[in-house]
């Protein structure tokens, strides 16, 4: 089963702030072809909502939803990385693996773009 977005709003309003639910949003939107650091994803979310959540935070959150949806979901976690670190190569090896086999679906593996939200 696929978790989409709507079916994980559930779980993710129920935090303070709903920070993880607008954070997930935010994730739905980086574009097919581009990866997007977890600073430029908290700031985004930030300027939104006027929460104050870092990097760490939205790190965290796609560990969670990783985890939560046995990393089947349609939410493009797997275009997240750590600024410079296009190989992810501070994930574990089974996300790393998982990451690099879904970029590489999509054709995105080879050097993609990095999303700089407007």
């Amino acid at each position: 089963m696929r978790h989409t977005l709507r079916q994980l709003e559930p779980i993710l309003r129920q935090s303070r702030n709903e920070w993880r639910w607008h954070a997930a949003k935010v994730i739905s939107e980086i574009p097919r072809g581009h990866l997007a650091s977890y600073s430029a994803i908290a700031k985004l979310t930030n300027r939104r909502t006027g929460l104050n959540i870092g990097p760490r935070n939205i790190a965290w959150l796609r560990a969670h939803l990783y985890g939560i949806t046995n990393r089947d979901t349609s939410l493009p976690l797997h275009r997240i990385a750590k600024i410079g670190d296009r190989g992810f190569s501070t994930d574990s090896g089974t996300t790393r693996r998982t990451s690099r086999a879904v970029r590489h679906s999509e054709g995105l593996y080879n050097d993609p773009p990095w999303w700089q939200p407007a």
